[in-house]
């Protein structure tokens, strides 16, 4: 934690990390005025010193009484969101409009009642635990954290949340609301035989959030290999997107105390990380300035609109500015070995930042390619594959290791390859809306 005096406090500003966190404005006399939370703590305590002009009045008063910025590195958006929670409650500080209350914390309900004689499953949001026959998951610290979360879930499994009487007006007209043509609802209300697809979502939802999840990933990655063998392409991207939101959602996290107690508990963590990765990979992260990990992940469905992405770790924090990603243009069917082997070509055969150490998304047969491509270009770097379906590390003559998924060291792989499959992700989503609107013009 950092303290930082008024007359320097625009260039300390600067210096701040670009990585997720909570930062604390404090004034002259170490009272808290305001806490917030940042995906990026540089870019984000920056906006607060613009011209006068383009600041509200009161967020102009209350950043000409900063005196001090603490501020608080942590591993995740989640983590910086349940810190500033957290502090926010001990400090109650005076510009925060929101969270400062001492209302109970945020429930997600789940609940069950008799309509049309059937049971009836659904989820509504409580500060209250005291109905013995609803389950419930919590407490969430930031409310909106728990709507967000069932938001984005009713989207993969439809359900009903209205009313009795809104349920009796749309069965007697025989039609369903809004709800219903949004792809949000089942609607239940008009056919009796939709109840089943809405208990069942409902359930699937209390699965993946009670951390039920395994099972659960398998069968969807099932579904969306079939659909996909089917050439339902858009159905089988929109499965792969809900995978892709249920691993972020039900990522561990370390508790707010935690960083309370222990401030520079992500540089810790980090320095960990990287002993850690040497001892596994006998390589020499550790002891190098700044070292450097590239991460290459692969994205396509049936091979359409291939993509891929490189991302960039600095020690265990990622580089954004140095992100890079590729359309692949040698394949257009699926075959991950061949488009690594184009997408490491190309990369080498630019002139950038080797890196000390290379780690390819898959298990032997990527490693094997990415193998073949450093030795033909007369390259040596460490290299190792990392097989999501059991975080298993591969390393460059092929043996397997199995190590804890709570080790720091393999915490810094998996966040920086999955990092790596959002970017080629998301860049694979955007090209398949280009495609889209090309067909519609």
């Amino acid at each position: 934690m950092t303290y930082i005096n008024q007359s320097i406090i625009k260039k300390e500003v600067k210096n701040l990390p670009s990585s997720p966190g909570v930062y604390v404005f404090k004034n002259s006399l170490n009272k808290t005025l305001y806490v917030g939370k940042a995906l990026n703590l540089k870019s984000r305590v920056s906006s607060y010193f613009k011209l006068k002009s383009e600041l509200l009045p009161k967020t102009y008063y209350m950043v000409s009484k900063i005196a001090k910025i603490d501020f608080i590195e942590v591993e995740s958006e989640i983590e910086a969101l349940l810190l500033e929670s957290d502090l926010i409650k001990r400090f109650k500080p005076l510009y925060n409009v929101s969270l400062k209350d001492d209302k109970h914390y945020l429930y997600i309900e789940f609940f069950s009642e008799i309509r049309l004689n059937k049971k009836f499953n659904s989820i509504r949001f409580s500060r209250k635990t005291d109905n013995k026959e609803s389950k419930y998951l919590g407490p969430f610290p930031e409310g909106n954290l728990a709507k967000q979360t069932i938001r984005m879930f009713r989207k993969a499994f439809p359900y009903a949340d209205c009313s009795k009487a809104k349920f009796n007006r749309h069965k007697n007209l025989k039609r369903p609301c809004l709800f219903k043509n949004l792809e949000l609802c089942p609607a239940p209300c008009t056919k009796q035989n939709l109840f089943k697809e809405n208990n069942n979502n409902i359930q699937n939802i209390f699965s993946v959030l009670n951390l039920k999840k395994g099972k659960f990933l398998s069968t969807l990655k099932k579904e969306m290999q079939n659909l996909s063998n089917n050439k339902e392409y858009e159905k089988a991207a929109r499965i792969r997107d809900i995978i892709s939101k249920i691993k972020y959602l039900t990522q561990s996290f370390r508790l707010a105390n935690e960083y309370v107690l222990s401030p520079n508990l992500k540089r810790d963590i980090e320095v960990s990380g990287l002993k850690n990765l040497d001892k596994i990979l006998t390589t020499n992260l550790s002891n190098v300035n700044n070292p450097r990990i590239e991460f290459v992940d692969v994205s396509n469905i049936a091979g359409k609109n291939a993509t891929a992405s490189l991302i960039v770790f600095i020690g265990a924090n990622a580089k954004k500015d140095q992100y890079k990603r590729f359309k692949i243009k040698t394949k257009d069917t699926p075959d991950d070995f061949k488009m690594i082997g184009e997408v490491l070509t190309r990369r080498f055969k630019n002139n950038w930042q080797l890196p000390n150490l290379l780690v390819i998304d898959g298990g032997k047969g990527q490693v094997s390619v990415a193998k073949k491509i450093l030795e033909n270009l007369n390259l040596s770097i460490p290299i190792i594959g990392l097989a999501k379906k059991r975080e298993v590390i591969v390393t460059a003559d092929f043996k397997e290791i199995k190590i804890p998924k709570d080790n720091p060291g393999l915490k810094i792989l998996i966040r920086g390859r999955d990092e790596a499959h959002r970017f080629a992700l998301n860049y694979h989503r955007n090209l398949r809306k280009r495609d889209l609107l090309d067909m519609l013009k």
